[in-house]
């Protein structure tokens, strides 16, 4: 068996396969981080999802209709903001390059499910927040619940393909079901 192998040729193999593994094993780092911020984002956006509900409880108006719309949807930023902070790979108040953002850096969405789902699929708009009341039957009784999207960019560790960061999102989807005068009576 020795006969057939060559000098060197052990070297070649290395030279091959470490570059294949340490590829490997980046890409399930990367995946493993995007699955955890992407949770985190979720979790994130049912948070805000209940705080937007809270705001509305007792009110059948939606939030565009609302006098203190932009309080709402300030408190639902800094919710966000609060839950997504502590993870370094959710840009969601700071850039590629570390400049911080405000709310006036997301494409807002209120009341227009609609634009708000184009939007989220749209790769051009990085930064999104949604919030529209989308109205559900639930054994025979209409319920409104409160719907939170956000969509930000991933920081990806190590990026060396050109272009991927402008490409990974990581979304949110939250909701919470508005307390309404009469939701509790179970007879007619």
């Amino acid at each position: 068996m020795n006969k057939f192998r060559k000098k060197g040729q052990i070297f070649i193999e290395y030279l091959i396969v470490l570059p294949l593994m340490i590829i490997s094993l980046w890409l399930i780092l990367q995946l493993i981080i995007y699955v955890y911020a992407n949770n985190q984002v979720d979790h994130a956006a049912d948070a805000g999802a209940s705080i937007v509900a809270e705001e509305l409880r007792g009110t059948t108006a939606t939030l565009d209709t609302m006098s203190n719309k932009a309080e709402i949807i300030d408190d639902l930023y800094v919710r966000l903001n609060q839950s997504l902070n502590n993870n370094g790979f959710v840009l969601f108040n700071k850039d590629y390059d570390g400049n911080n953002l405000t709310l006036d850096n997301f494409n807002k969405y209120i009341e227009d499910e609609t634009n708000c789902q184009s939007a989220l699929q749209d790769v051009n708009n990085t930064r999104t927040l949604c919030v529209f009341t989308k109205s559900v039957t639930v054994n025979g009784r209409n319920h409104e619940q409160m719907i939170v999207r956000v969509k930000v960019p991933f920081m990806i560790i190590g990026n060396f393909v050109p272009g991927l960061k402008d490409k990974v999102f990581l979304y949110g989807n939250g909701a919470a079901t508005k307390d309404i005068s009469g939701r509790f009576q179970y007879y007619n």
